[in-house]
């Protein structure tokens, strides 16, 4: 049960993406604001994190990107 505040430790990531986050910052706030089988929604999509993170705990995404270049990096 978490509270008000969360502690999440962070991790460098390699990845080129200037606003690319680790898997544990979202992964919380999916487990906590998803049930089983709901539907994610990211309209910054960018790199997939959160689609990626979504699906592995077996909640879909819908994910929205303007940038095609950032599209073609996360599939």
């Amino acid at each position: 049960n978490k509270r008000s505040v969360w502690t999440v430790t962070t991790k460098a990531l390699r990845e080129a993406h200037f606003a690319k986050f680790h898997e544990d910052l979202i992964e919380p706030c999916i487990l906590a604001g998803c049930p089983m089988d709901g539907i994610v929604l990211d309209s910054f999509f960018s790199s997939g994190t959160t689609g990626l993170v979504a699906l592995k705990h077996g909640r879909n995404f819908i994910g929205i990107e303007l940038n095609l270049e950032y599209i073609k990096s996360s599939c």
